[in-house]
């Protein structure tokens, strides 16, 4: 894997490629090599949200957060600049326990099964249209409820 600890600095994306069937599923959706994204944020640990396993944002040890991988390739943001706001924000979501983002999931096959359907049929159209105004409200609502849960990407892209 060529991915040694004391060379991670806090705040280092993680990108990982893992050939399980959430990641192959992943990879296939995103037309991608990467099935999962983390960050570091020290001390041996890695900041990621899970689908399985212990499902949710959470903090792991990176042992953990790599197992089963095939490559974990680091990537760090351009210096010189000040990233305590972005272990500031991290800290923020993680301290929450945030459960995993199930329904951006479900949201995202929905959009991707609509596309295929043929849209010339009016009643195709209606029903695709209330099924995904449906699925946007019930994300807003839970927006609102302060319920903010996420994917792996989005965690890292919030941060």
């Amino acid at each position: 894997m060529g991915l040694e600890t004391r060379d991670l600095r806090d705040s280092d994306i993680l990108l990982y490629k893992s050939d399980n069937l959430v990641g192959r599923l992943i990879r296939s959706f995103d037309n991608a090599e990467v099935s999962h994204a983390g960050l570091y944020v020290g001390n041996g640990l890695v900041g990621e949200a899970l689908i399985m396993g212990n499902p949710g944002l959470h903090r792991n040890p990176i042992t953990e957060s790599v197992t089963g991988c095939h490559w974990v390739e680091a990537a760090r943001l351009k210096e010189p600049c000040d990233l305590a706001p972005v272990l500031t924000i991290a800290d923020s979501y993680l301290n929450q326990g945030n459960r995993y983002a199930y329904e951006q999931v479900l949201m995202l096959a929905m959009i991707l099964l609509t596309r295929r359907l043929d849209q010339s049929n009016w009643l195709v159209r209606q029903i695709a249209d209330r099924t995904l105004r449906g699925c946007a409200g019930l994300l807003q609502r839970w927006r609102e409820e302060g319920r903010e849960p996420m994917t792996c990407s989005e965690f890292v892209f919030r941060t």
